[in-house]
C-alpha cells in the first residue's frame, strides 16, 4: 500500500494503477479477499483522481459486494466512503449523502475514529455543495475535533481547508483566510501535495472575491501546476476554470473563453456534471460580453437545467443572475426580475453572501432601466452595505455607480458626484494591485464608462456654475481613463526590469520567446495541413500565456519594481507649464450621450461639449474608409470631411491662432482618423485641409505626451540607422511563404523595391560617417540587435509591417530571412519591448504600422507602445497601405525638412503640403499623404 500511496501522491497515477492491477492478480491467485478489497478501494481512488468517475464507481461497488460476501465490514465502510465522494463529484448529492451516512454508521459501530473523521468530512462536503451551511459547519467541526484527538495532521489540515471554504461562502473572509493559511502550512510541512493543491486553489478563490485578481491568478496557477504534477484532472479543471472566471471579470473575454473551454472539456472527460454545467454557464457569460447573445442564452439555460438536477444551488443562482442580465438588456423586464428574484432566494437560502450582494446590484440595474428610482436606490444601498461588509471591491463599485446614476436621474448632482468618485476609488484600488500590463488594460476597459459618466456630470455642474475647478477635475478624470497602462510601462522602462532576477526565470523567458518565434516561422510554410495549423496556433496561445505569467513573475521579483512609484495622470496646470508657446493640446472624450473636447494652451483652457460617441464614431469610420481608398474609388471626400470637421473642430477654430502647433489626444475610433484631412474654411471662400493651417501630432494621452516630452535626448554619435528592402525568402520569391495564411489576415510578402531608393535618398541627407544602412540580405534582426540603439538619433524601417489587431503581441516588422538565421526575421512586438533605444524618432514607413488592437480607454496597442517602452521619444507611423513609390517621396521630403531644422511635426506638415500642391493632381489626394502620423513628444 505504501508504494501505491506514494505513486498516487507524487503524480504517477499510471504506475499506481499498474501496481494495483498486479496486486489484484496476485490476490486472485492466493484467494485473499481482504487483500483484493484493499486494492480495489485503492484502485477506485486512483481512477477517481484520474478523472474516470464511472470506472471508479464500478470498482467501488465491486469492493462493496466483495466486502459483504467476505463479511469485512470495515472494508465495506471504506468502499462506501469512496463511492459517496464519487457520487458527490458527479452531482448525485442525495445518493452521496445516503451512502456516506451508511459509511459513518459502520465506522462508529467499529469505533474507527479515523474512518469516522473521514466520513464526517465527506458528509460536510455534500452539505456545502447543496448550500446547507449549518449542517456543513457541524460536520466539519466534528471532523476537526476527531482529527485533533487522534493527531492526524493531514486530516487536521483537510478540516481547516473545509472550514475555510465554509466561511468563505458565508462571507467571513478573515476566518476563511486564517483556516486556509493553517491548512497550507501543515500541507507544506508534511509535504502532502494533493491537499496543498486543493488549498492553494481555495486561497485563490478568496483573493478573487476580495478583488486581488493577480494574487488569485497566482494561487490558481500554482494549484494547477500541482494538479498537473499529481495527474489530478479534477483539480486541474477547477483551477483552469477559476482562472477563466477571473479573466471574465478582467474583461479579457477571448482569453477567458480559452480557459473556460478547457475546464469544460476536462469536466466532461471526468464526468463532473456539476462542474461541466458551471463552466458552460461561465462560457455563456463570456459569450454574452462578446455579443453572442443567442449562444449565451443557450449555454446558460442548458447549464441551469443540469445544475438543478445536481442540486448545485450556488451555480444555479449564478446562471439565473446571468439570464436575468440578458433579459434586462433585451428589455424583457418581467422575465429578468423573475430570474433575479429566484437567484436572490437561492443565495439567501444557502447563505451565499457575495451572490446575494451581486443580485441586489442586478436588481438595482433592472429597476434603474425602468426608471423606478426608489426601488433601484434601495437595491443598490443593500448591495453597498453588503459589499462593504464583504470587502468586495466589485460589489462596491457596481453599487456606487448605480447609486450615482440614480441620484443623477433624481436631480441630486452633488450626491451623484460623491457616488461616482467612490466607484472610481474602488476601481483604482484594485487596479493598483495589478502588475501585468495585459491585466491592467483589460481590467479598466469596461469601467471607462464610469469615468465618462463622472465627466458628463462635472460638465453639467461646470456649465451651470462656470466653475473652472470642475473643468480641471474633469480633465484629470479623463486622463485617469486614458492610456494608463502605457503610462505605467513608460515609468517601468526607467529601471532595468531584468536586473537581479533569477537566471532560471530569464532562461525560461528566453525559451518561451524562442518557442513562439519557431511557431511563427512554422506557420509560414505552405506544407501544413489544417489540423497541424490549428495545433500550432493552440501551442502558440499556450506559450504566449506562459510568457505573460513569466514576465509578471519577473516584475514581482525585481526589487526596483517594488519601489516604483507609478505616476498619477498629469493635471491641467502641470500640462500648461509644459506646453510651448503657440502650441495647443486638443483632448477628446467620446461619451455615450455627449462627447467632450478640451482646448489647452499655455495661458488658456476651454471645455466644449460635442455630440454623442455613436454619431462621431460612425462618421469617422465612414470618412477614414473613403480616405484609405485610391482616388476615383468611392464618393468624393470633401463633403464628408467638412461634415466631420463641424462635429470635431469647427467649435474650437477661433480658440487658437492660424499656424498654431496642435497635439491631438484622440479617443475611440478617432485614433484612426488623420485630423489633417478635415475640411475647414480657407481664404476667399476656398475650402482647405486642416493640415494647411497647422502642424499636427498625436499622443495617447496628455500624460503620455508629458512623460515623453520629459525624456532627455543624449548626444548622439550617429544620425541615422536604417533598414530597407529586406529579402523575404532565399530566392527572393514568396513561394516558400504561406500567402494564404497571411493574406486572410491582411498581410503580404511581396518585395518593396522603392524602399531601397527611399533609404538611400534619406541617407544622403546626413553625413556618411553618421549613418548606418542595411539593405536587402543585410536588413536582418541580427544586425538590428547588434547595433547600440542608444547611439542613433533616428531609427528608420522601410519594409512590411504585419499587424494582428486581435493579438497585438504577434504584430511584427518583417526583416530579411536567410537559410540559417539566428533570428527568424519577424521583429515581434515582444522583441521590440526588449530593445534599448534613446532615439528621438522611430519611423515605420511600412503599411498600417499605426494600427493595432483598439482598446477602450487604452487606445491602440501595438508598435507604438513597444517602441516608446524601448526608449523612443516619437514615432512616425502609417494608418493604411500606400504604394511604396509615393511613400518614398513623402519620406524623402520629410527628412529633407527635418535636416533643415524644422521640428518633426513641422517637417511632416511641409512634406504633406508638397503632395497637396503637387502638379500631379492624383497625388494631392489624402490617400497618398494622410496615413502618416507623428505620435509622441515634440521633437525640436
Amino acid at each position: 500500500m505504501k508504494i501505491i500511496i506514494l505513486s498516487d501522491q507524487f503524480g504517477n497515477l499510471k504506475k499506481a494503477l499498474a501496481i494495483c492491477d498486479t496486486a489484484l492478480n496476485l490476490s486472485a491467485k492466493f484467494n485473499s479477499p481482504d487483500f483484493t478489497i484493499t486494492f480495489l478501494i485503492a484502485k477506485s481512488t486512483i481512477l477517481f483522481n484520474d478523472g474516470k468517475s464511472a470506472l471508479a464507481a464500478n470498482v467501488a461497488r465491486d469492493a462493496i459486494k466483495k466486502s459483504e460476501a467476505a463479511k469485512l465490514i470495515d472494508r465495506k465502510a471504506e468502499a462506501f466512503s469512496n463511492l459517496g465522494v464519487i457520487y458527490r463529484q458527479t452531482g448525485e448529492n442525495s445518493t452521496a449523502l445516503q451512502v456516506l451516512q451508511q459509511s459513518l454508521q459502520i465506522f462508529r459501530s467499529l469505533k474507527d475514529r479515523f474512518g469516522e473523521q473521514t466520513a464526517l468530512s465527506n458528509i460536510g462536503d455534500v452539505f456545502l455543495t447543496t448550500g446547507e451551511m449549518d449542517s456543513a459547519r457541524i460536520y466539519y467541526e466534528n471532523a476537526l475535533s476527531l482529527a485533533i484527538d487522534v493527531g492526524a495532521e493531514k486530516d487536521i489540515a483537510a478540516s481547516y481547508g473545509q472550514l475555510a471554504s465554509l466561511y468563505f461562502y458565508l462571507g467571513d473572509y478573515n476566518r476563511s483566510a486564517s483556516f486556509s493559511d493553517s491548512a497550507i502550512n501543515i500541507y507544506r510541512k508534511i509535504d502532502y501535495k494533493p491537499g496543498l493543491a486543493s488549498e492553494l486553489g481555495n486561497l485563490g478563490t478568496l483573493y478573487y472575491i476580495l478583488g486581488q485578481y493577480e494574487k488569485a491568478l497566482k494561487y490558481f496557477d500554482e494549484a494547477r501546476e500541482q494538479a498537473v504534477f499529481l495527474g489530478d484532472k479534477y483539480l486541474q479543471e477547477i483551477n483552469i476554470g477559476n482562472m477563466g472566471s477571473i479573466y471574465v471579470l478582467l474583461e479579457d473575454y477571448l482569453l477567458a473563453q480559452r480557459y473556460l473551454r478547457k475546464a469544460y472539456q476536462i469536466a466532461r472527460e471526468i464526468s463532473s456534471i456539476s462542474d461541466e454545467a458551471s463552466w458552460q454557464g461561465s462560457l455563456g457569460t463570456a459569450q454574452l460580453a462578446l455579443g453572442d447573445t443567442a449562444t449565451a442564452i443557450q449555454n446558460l439555460e442548458a447549464a441551469s437545467s443540469k445544475l438543478k438536477s445536481a442540486k448545485d444551488w450556488r451555480n444555479v443562482a449564478v446562471t439565473y443572475a446571468n439570464l436575468g442580465t440578458i433579459y434586462t438588456q433585451q428589455r424583457k423586464y418581467k422575465s429578468a426580475e423573475q430570474y433575479f428574484r429566484q437567484a436572490l432566494e437561492i443565495n439567501r437560502n444557502i447563505r451565499n453572501a457575495f451572490g446575494e450582494a451581486e443580485t441586489h446590484n442586478n436588481l438595482g440595474i433592472l429597476y434603474l432601466e425602468q426608471e423606478q428610482l426608489n426601488q433601484a436606490r434601495e437595491q443598490f444601498r443593500i448591495a453597498l452595505k453588503q459589499g462593504n461588509q464583504l470587502k468586495s471591491p466589485k460589489t462596491i463599485w457596481d453599487a456606487c455607480y448605480g447609486l450615482g446614476r440614480v441620484e443623477e436621474e433624481a436631480g441630486d448632482r452633488s450626491i451623484a458626484l460623491i457616488h461616482y468618485k467612490q466607484a472610481i476609488e474602488a476601481i483604482e484600488s484594485v487596479r493598483g494591485e495589478l502588475v501585468s500590463s495585459e491585466l491592467k488594460t483589460s481590467f479598466l476597459t469596461g469601467k471607462v464608462e464610469i469615468y465618462y459618466q463622472l465627466i458628463n456630470l462635472l460638465y453639467q455642474l461646470y456649465s451651470s456654475n462656470d466653475n473652472s475647478g470642475m473643468m480641471e477635475e474633469a480633465f484629470y478624470y479623463a486622463e485617469k481613463a486614458k492610456a494608463r497602462t502605457l503610462l505605467d510601462l513608460l515609468t517601468e522602462s526607467r529601471i532595468e526590469i531584468r536586473k537581479g532576477i533569477n537566471p532560471d526565470l530569464l532562461k525560461a523567458e528566453k525559451t518561451k520567446m524562442t518557442g513562439i518565434a519557431e511557431i511563427q516561422t512554422q506557420l509560414t510554410t505552405t506544407q501544413l495541413k489544417t489540423g497541424e495549423r490549428e495545433q500550432l496556433f493552440s501551442r502558440l496561445e499556450q506559450l504566449e500565456d506562459e510568457l505573460r505569467r513569466i514576465r509578471t513573475k519577473i516584475r514581482k521579483e525585481n526589487p526596483f519594481y517594488a519601489q516604483l512609484k507609478f505616476p498619477q495622470p498629469v493635471n491641467l496646470k502641470q500640462l500648461q507649464k509644459e506646453l510651448p508657446k503657440n502650441t495647443y493640446l486638443l483632448e477628446y472624450v467620446l461619451g455615450k450621450s455627449h462627447s467632450y473636447l478640451w482646448i489647452i494652451g499655455k495661458d488658456k483652457c476651454e471645455w466644449l461639449q460635442l455630440p454623442a460617441r455613436s454619431l462621431i464614431a460612425a462618421k469617422s469610420v465612414r470618412y477614414t474608409g473613403m480616405l484609405s481608398r485610391p482616388p476615383g474609388v468611392g464618393a468624393p471626400i470633401e463633403t464628408y470631411g467638412e461634415e466631420l470637421a463641424k462635429l470635431l473642430i469647427t467649435p474650437a477654430l477661433d480658440l487658437f491662432p492660424e499656424n498654431a502647433h496642435l497635439i491631438i489626444i484622440p479617443d475611440g475610433k478617432l485614433h484612426y482618423l488623420p485630423f489633417e484631412t478635415l475640411i475647414v474654411p480657407g481664404d476667399h471662400n476656398r475650402k482647405k485641409f486642416w493640415v494647411e493651417s497647422h502642424p499636427i501630432s498625436y499622443a495617447s494621452s496628455a500624460s503620455v505626451f508629458f512623460f515623453l516630452n520629459h525624456r532627455i535626448s543624449p548626444r548622439y554619435n550617429y544620425d541615422l540607422l536604417a533598414f530597407g528592402d529586406p529579402v523575404f525568402a532565399v530566392d527572393d520569391t514568396t513561394a516558400d511563404v504561406n500567402r494564404q495564411l497571411y493574406a486572410e489576415r491582411g498581410f503580404g510578402f511581396s518585395r518593396l523595391p522603392y524602399t531601397s531608393r527611399e533609404v538611400k535618398q534619406i541617407a544622403r541627407l546626413f553625413p556618411g560617417y553618421k549613418t548606418r544602412i542595411f539593405l536587402r540580405s543585410q536588413a536582418t534582426e541580427e544586425n538590428l540587435k547588434h547595433e547600440n540603439g542608444t547611439l542613433y538619433r533616428i531609427l528608420h524601417f522601410a519594409t512590411h509591417g504585419m499587424i494582428d489587431e486581435k493579438s497585438p503581441e504577434r504584430s511584427c516588422i518583417l526583416l530579411s530571412i536567410d537559410t540559417d538565421p539566428k533570428e527568424d526575421g519577424f521583429l515581434q512586438v515582444q522583441e521590440i519591448f526588449n530593445l534599448n533605444l534613446e532615439t528621438q524618432l522611430v519611423t515605420l514607413s511600412a503599411c498600417e504600422t499605426g494600427r493595432g488592437k483598439l482598446v477602450q480607454g487604452e487606445g491602440i496597442i501595438g508598435f507604438s507602445q513597444a517602441f516608446f517602452y524601448a526608449g523612443a521619444r516619437s514615432l512616425l507611423v502609417s494608418l493604411w497601405a500606400v504604394a511604396d513609390q509615393s511613400t518614398s517621396l513623402l519620406m524623402s521630403s520629410f527628412y529633407q525638412f527635418l535636416q533643415e531644422g524644422y521640428s518633426g511635426m513641422e517637417a511632416l506638415q511641409l512634406a504633406k503640403l508638397k503632395f497637396i500642391r503637387n502638379s500631379n493632381r492624383s497625388l494631392r489626394h489624402p490617400y497618398y499623404w494622410a496615413p502618416f502620423l507623428l505620435r509622441g513628444a515634440i521633437n525640436k
